[in-house]
């Protein structure tokens, strides 16, 4: 009998361990409404656990212009959080006994340079060698173009390989622009085709989709750049972007996604296992963070205006996703700020004031040249319009600081912070746990 209540005992301690976490709602709410108060950011965010949303906000304007406003189902292009999606159908075609992890370019693509030394793993690992896409120096005339297949192969011929393949991974769009025409070969269909029915259908994600060119009747946002104020910004053609970066989704849709990916609703353990080993930077369609020593694995990216970030925390069935249409400010940065208040981390909140907290003359007390105790480095700080601004070196742009506590500026929202001793004339610089000691010269 005693046995019996202890095995129901450890049984309800799993059914309940992963309850929902206690959000700080308040804080979070703090967080966007003074980054919505300094014209920092336009976007929505989602939290899930347990496959629920617990946590959503929106900021800015879908369409600046005609003052649309983000709401929930407001849709972007999520640039290279599609690789995310596009090595899930590959690791389904895998699966399916349609490719191997082995199978050379030189299958499909013999012109491609080192076709035959190229496999699909190290497409999908950022293995291959082949020069990014992006890196063409013409890039920016003939990205809003829209080219065939022959045309873009044409261009990945021509811009050739950087490194041996298997010999180091180095990130390139390539790589997934190759893996969206396999997939297509494979399945006999367009890639939009493929991921309605490989990811949307299954999942009923009415807001993802392939992309093609911006439609604001279908709400889609429009992208833009913040200069004084908010341009809006040119559109890479979905031709070019491909399964690379052309999908279009919302946070919410992206938050069901990972959150089935990670609990094995699109693939077996071993294919799992094998994306989330992170070789140097990158697994397959995934990246790593660590956040205050929890462990996040999805994807960001960017194109044009537009930024999104996806990242699932393993440890509580969490997922995090923001997409912006415009944005000053770091998305990694962001969710590493999310995740800590969400997570009951320590967090002090941005300002973009330093006069909320400091007067004139406590700015002026801190400025000055202060030089590293052991490593002999120098930083000089800088008052400039109330702002403190950090210079490494007489040639290098000063890194504006945000007063976040009294003497205690920190570089973006979860960079490096800078505790000043006025009196003791000294600096202490704390980044990732490392602390640096500086005394004023």
């Amino acid at each position: 009998m005693k046995n019996t209540l202890l095995l129901f005992s450890i049984l309800l301690f799993q059914a309940f361990g992963l309850k929902a976490q206690v959000l700080n709602k308040p804080k979070l709410d703090s967080l966007f409404s003074i980054l919505e108060e300094h014209n920092k950011i336009m976007g929505h965010l989602s939290i899930f656990q347990n496959g629920k949303e617990v946590y959503s906000y929106s900021t800015g304007f879908a369409n600046v212009d005609k003052k649309i406003p983000i709401i929930g189902n407001t849709k972007y292009r999520i640039g290279s959080v599609s690789k995310m999606i596009t090595a899930t159908v590959i690791m389904q075609l895998i699966e399916e006994g349609q490719l191997s992890y082995n199978t050379k370019l030189s299958q499909f693509y013999p012109d491609i340079p080192n076709a035959s030394e190229i496999n699909i793993l190290y497409l999908l690992q950022h293995k291959s060698g082949l020069q990014n896409i992006i890196q063409d120096q013409t890039y920016k005339d003939w990205r809003k173009n829209a080219l065939t297949r022959q045309e873009m192969l044409s261009k990945i011929k021509e811009l050739g390989s950087n490194f041996n393949a298997g010999e180091k991974q180095e990130y390139s769009n390539t790589n997934y622009v190759l893996l969206t025409f396999i997939a297509e070969d494979i399945d006999k269909k367009p890639f939009s085709k493929i991921i309605a029915r490989r990811i949307s259908k299954p999942l009923r994600l009415k807001n993802t989709f392939y992309g093609s060119p911006i439609k604001e009747e279908n709400k889609e946002a429009i992208p833009y750049h913040k200069k004084e104020k908010w341009i809006p910004a040119e559109e890479t053609s979905h031709s070019v972007a491909l399964g690379a970066g052309a999908i279009v989704s919302t946070p919410g849709d992206l938050n069901v996604f990972t959150t089935a990916l990670f609990n094995g609703k699109f693939l077996n353990d071993s294919s799992l296992k094998l994306m989330q080993e992170i070789q140097k930077e990158y697994g397959i369609g995934l990246k790593r963070m660590d956040v205050q020593g929890m462990e996040l694995l999805g994807h960001s990216g960017g194109i044009d205006g537009f930024k999104s970030i996806s990242f699932y925390a393993p440890s509580n069935n969490m997922s995090f996703s923001y997409s912006s249409n415009g944005s000053e400010i770091s998305l990694s940065e962001l969710l590493w700020a999310v995740s800590s208040i969400a997570t009951s981390k320590a967090y002090d909140l941005p300002n973009f004031n330093s006069r909320k907290i400091h007067t004139p003359r406590d700015l002026e007390n801190i400025v000055g040249t202060y030089k590293d105790r052991t490593s002999k480095q120098k930083l000089t700080v800088l008052s400039q319009d109330d702002t403190i601004l950090i210079q490494e070196g007489p040639q290098s742009k000063g890194i504006e600081l945000d007063a976040i506590k009294m003497n205690r500026f920190r570089m973006g929202l979860a960079g490096a912070t800078f505790d000043f001793h006025p009196e003791a004339k000294t600096l202490t610089v704390n980044f990732d746990g490392e602390k640096m000691n500086f005394i004023k010269i």
